[in-house]
């Protein structure tokens, strides 16, 4: 009878033992859950706070876009319109356009602008173009690694008489653009614009970009 009662608490101990073992388990597994989920409700969070804090900002973006190139009587001159909500500052632009030098022969007409008043929401500035002030040529792009648009337009487009870029910043310092095609639509003289591109957050302006130029 002794012997099998000592037996019996061998056994019970042995299930004692693995109940506890799966308890141990359990409880660890819980643990590597746990903590992966928090790592995850933190990576959300630190998303959705990047998300918010981007939404917040570029409610304040400017979007600046040209309105009227007057070209006679000389000297050049563009208005630019302030459709966005924040205060654009930091003005700068440039003007570039093949121009016929010769039957079979274009060289490339660099002009530049700078506005050295901000531009406010629903508000305009006119500016006048300087020639060759700038030290960008017909290789310039603007933007980033996955979008970039040339500073120059196509050689040998027919409608397409300037290709105007400005960059600017907003109250936060961020740098914004846009890229515009100013186009000469029939013989009797009606003109457009064509939007190429609006840019946002760039990693450098012009002031950069030329400052890059000079560099080199």
């Amino acid at each position: 009878m002794t012997i099998e009662y000592n037996g019996q608490i061998d056994q019970r101990k042995a299930s004692g033992t693995v109940l506890s073992d799966i308890t141990t388990l359990i409880a660890a597994v819980g643990s590597v859950i746990a903590a992966i989920s928090g790592i995850i409700i933190i990576f959300i969070t630190r998303r959705q706070l990047a998300l918010a804090q981007k939404a917040a900002l570029d409610v304040f973006r400017p979007v600046i876009y040209p309105t009227v190139l007057e070209h006679e009587p000389s000297p050049l001159t563009i208005t630019f319109r302030n459709v966005g909500l924040g205060l654009a500052s930091n003005i700068r632009g440039t003007i570039f356009a093949w121009r016929t030098t010769s039957p079979h022969e274009e060289s490339l007409y660099r002009l530049s602008f700078r506005i050295d008043m901000p531009i406010p929401k629903d508000e305009e500035r006119k500016t006048t173009v300087v020639e060759n002030e700038t030290n960008l040529d017909g290789m310039a792009h603007v933007g980033d690694t996955n979008h970039s648009y040339s500073l120059t337009p196509k050689r040998g487009a027919i409608d397409v008489v300037w290709r105007v870029t400005i960059t600017y910043h907003d109250i936060f310092g961020r740098k914004h653009g846009g890229v515009f095609d100013y186009l000469m639509r029939n013989p009797v003289g009606n003109s457009d614009w064509r939007t190429v591109a609006f840019l946002t957050e760039l990693s450098a302006d012009i002031d950069d970009m030329e400052g890059g130029a000079a560099r080199t």
